[in-house]
């Protein structure tokens, strides 16, 4: 007796390799369109989150850090004397209750610099012009609430 078996031929053989192949492929081509619908997915979640970021972005914590910094180098002022004040969230959508309230709040800014200072000081009494003179410059940056027809 022989160690080989006749049940198996190399035809037949053969032919369920290349079945196990085709269908290795169209698994594989089946993974790579959902890995590319996940891929096409994540985009729309960054999209989304950048849309909300930007959205909330006035008024954050980091805008009013950027705030500081650009008026702090715009209008030659100290770090420390550029005062942003957070905004107001009463006429946030999202606040109770939720819609439109028919509101918003817009940013301005209130500068002390050297024109200011000028003018401070030729209409400041002698005595008061030597504090004017030596007022640093300051930035306020506030909201004012404006109505919505």
């Amino acid at each position: 007796m022989s160690d080989y078996d006749s049940t198996y031929n190399l035809d037949d053989i053969k032919e369920s390799i290349d079945e196990a192949v085709s269908e290795l492929q169209s698994i594989a081509s089946i993974l790579k369109k959902t890995a590319s619908d996940q891929a096409g997915l994540w985009q729309y979640v960054w999209v989304l989150l950048i849309v909300v970021v930007f959205n909330d972005w006035s008024g954050s914590q980091l805008d009013r850090f950027t705030d500081r910094l650009w008026y702090s180098v715009a209008d030659d002022t100290d770090w420390k004397n550029v005062n942003v004040i957070h905004r107001p969230t009463n006429c946030d959508f999202l606040r109770a209750p939720m819609g439109s309230k028919s509101c918003s709040y817009k940013k301005r800014t209130e500068v002390f610099g050297d024109k200011e200072r000028e003018a401070l000081v030729e209409s400041a009494l002698p005595v008061d012009k030597d504090d004017a003179r030596r007022k640093p410059n300051s930035v306020l940056v506030y909201w004012y609430r404006q109505e919505e027809p």
